[in-house]
């Protein structure tokens, strides 16, 4: 009997690594063009299997409010659509956006010990979801002289790289900053912290402090 050529041999199925790694990219591109309801914002999404429900997937939003049923619809059907599989179990995950103010004696830097719980709620949060970033709003009083705004920015960011490993810059394929820092003269000694997935508008680390105006928003 003749050999089959090379040619003519059929091609072996895929592995199941090659299966997984088409479904993973095609659930990335999915998600990548989906669009939330306002004021919701895509903070991250995990994708399981199993032999009960075939495919599960959860998306995880940055969001002061729920998106109700119908405000659901739309993303769940174009999530479908795009993976081509109607019967997709797709969950949302809100996650509240955190607002906190770390208050500093006057002319000091150092976080005081009473305010690192809430340093602590907000590290706990940007560890478990690492797309999240941290708005920084550092305030310097008109009588404080030197660079205190920077450093109560600095002392924070320090605190959450050393106790909670969020560095200054993410580990995806974009590096986003994790850090958003803008000093301000203020009435008080504080350094006022959102959490956010957006860019802090005119954002820079080393933003001068204007000694004739003040800033408060």
């Amino acid at each position: 009997m003749q050999k089959l050529s090379e040619a003519s041999k059929p091609a072996p199925p895929p592995t199941t690594a090659q299966l997984q790694s088409g479904f993973l990219e095609s659930a990335k591109l999915a998600i990548e063009s989906l669009i939330l309801p306002p004021p919701a914002r895509l903070v991250s999404y995990a994708a399981s299997t199993s032999p009960v429900i075939p495919l599960k997937m959860q998306i995880s939003y940055l969001s002061e409010r729920d998106i109700d049923r119908d405000g659901q619809a739309v993303p769940i059907e174009e999530i479908r659509r795009q993976l081509d599989y109607q019967t997709a179990e797709v969950t949302f995950n809100r996650i509240a956006p955190i607002l906190a103010t770390v208050t500093f004696e006057l002319n000091e830097a150092q976080i005081p010990f009473d305010q690192s719980q809430i340093l602590a709620r907000i590290g706990r949060v940007m560890q478990q979801n690492p797309t999240l970033q941290i708005e920084l709003q550092s305030g310097q009083t008109p009588s404080e002289i030197g660079t205190l705004a920077q450093d109560r920015s600095l002392a924070i960011q320090n605190y959450l790289q050393t106790q909670w490993q969020i560095q200054p810059v993410g580990s995806g394929t974009q590096n986003e900053r994790r850090y958003l820092v803008k000093t301000e003269l203020a009435t008080t000694p504080t350094v006022r912290l959102r959490t956010t997935i957006e860019s802090l508008q005119n954002a820079s680390t080393t933003d001068p402090i204007d000694a004739g105006e003040t800033n408060i928003k």
